[in-house]
């Protein structure tokens, strides 16, 4: 069995991109109720990216890519 590391970098290089953009936009979410400040939430865009993140940690644990 081959594993094609192109394949498994991009799958790491997503999934931290949608673990540190997740944990940014919490630590934003807790200032911003913290300091009273009103901002804007996109629940929408958070579920992708935590789908986004399910699925990496997914295929990097099975090996099992869904595009490609």
């Amino acid at each position: 069995m081959q594993i094609n590391l192109q394949n498994l970098n991009m799958t790491l290089v997503v999934t931290v991109i949608a673990a540190v953009f997740l944990l940014f936009q919490f630590l934003y979410i807790g200032w911003a109720r913290k300091s009273g400040t009103a901002i804007r939430i996109r629940p929408f865009q958070i579920l992708i990216w935590i789908i986004i993140l399910i699925g990496g940690i997914y295929s990097l644990i099975t090996g099992t890519h869904f595009v490609g």
